[in-house]
């Protein structure tokens, strides 16, 4: 097994839209490919778009149900799951990706990567477990979680992410975002497990998660300073064990000075819109300028 699924739009004969849906895919025990060639990394699902392929050419693709573990670290590109566009089209959403209720586990270098102008990405009660223990790591290609670049454009929520215990080789930088893609990720839960870093490169916004403690030094070592993580969730209970995915405790969050912020409302206030009524919210040290509008009850203490 090199590539469990590709689902693929090229510049020849057989550039067509495709709709498919992947349900309880088992891929595992990866092979490298033969006959010489180099260039087919190896990955549980492959979603491909290049050359001239237009608005005309979606490839709408559904991952539900299934596990993907065990690629190898040949090559940087080797992944659980690759969604790569390398077409020409501009201002076009070619590659539609939902992906739920899936394992993504102990893949050599990258749990997921995503790449590509014109790839939008949806992930709900994704399991990232032990990826990027012993990747490439040449070109400062270290382990990774997820990869977003070529401005792509990611939304994750519900789902958990747990750091390889020990690296074989090189480091694990959790979550990598190039300049001009975006990854937001919400109502998840991190768990730093004593290795690497949960998000290496700026501009990610971690609003409303579990990141792994409530401690801010500990969160200003795991996390690029360039990211927003404020507020974060007080701890990693699921609050609603009947519902699929993570479903955080909002009802205690902290609000953080450090990091960037992003979005229209300030610190205090987001808080206070994302809380539970009845909920607590503390404030770590800092000096918060905000005019707050105040609309539940709630509990905020330093």
């Amino acid at each position: 097994l090199v590539q469990g699924i590709l689902v693929s739009a090229t510049n020849g004969t057989y550039e067509q839209p495709s709709t498919v849906t992947i349900d309880g895919l088992d891929a595992s025990s990866f092979d490298q490919p033969g006959g010489g060639i180099s260039n087919v990394p190896q990955t549980g699902v492959y979603v491909y778009t290049n050359g001239s392929v237009t608005t005309a050419d979606v490839q709408d693709v559904t991952i539900t149900n299934s596990s993907i573990s065990g690629t190898e670290n040949t090559t940087s590109d080797y992944a659980g799951i690759i969604c790569g566009d390398f077409s020409g089209a501009i201002g076009s959403t070619i590659q539609d990706i939902t992906i739920s209720g899936t394992t993504v586990a102990s893949n050599l270098n990258r749990g997921i990567y995503v790449r590509g102008q014109n790839t939008i990405a949806n992930l709900s009660d994704v399991v990232f477990t032990e990826n990027g223990a012993n990747p490439t790591g040449a070109g400062g290609n270290d382990g990774f979680h997820l990869v977003v670049r070529n401005n792509a454009e990611v939304d994750v929520s519900n789902s958990v992410f747990t750091n390889p215990a020990s690296q074989t080789s090189d480091e694990f930088d959790g979550l990598s975002l190039q300049t001009g893609s975006t990854l937001t990720i919400s109502n998840s839960s991190f768990n730093q497990n004593g290795n690497g870093t949960i998000a290496s490169t700026s501009g990610i916004d971690l609003s409303g998660n579990y990141l792994g403690s409530t401690d801010e030094t500990d969160l200003t070592s795991w996390i690029n300073s360039g990211c927003d993580f404020t507020p974060y969730l007080g701890s990693a209970t699921d609050s609603d064990l009947g519902t699929d995915g993570f479903q955080g405790d909002f009802g205690n969050l902290y609000v953080t000075n450090e990091g960037a912020q992003t979005g229209s409302a300030d610190r205090v206030q987001e808080a206070h819109d994302l809380a539970n009524a009845g909920g607590a919210v503390s404030l770590n040290m800092g000096d918060y300028a905000e005019a707050l509008v105040v609309t539940k009850n709630l509990t905020m203490s330093p």
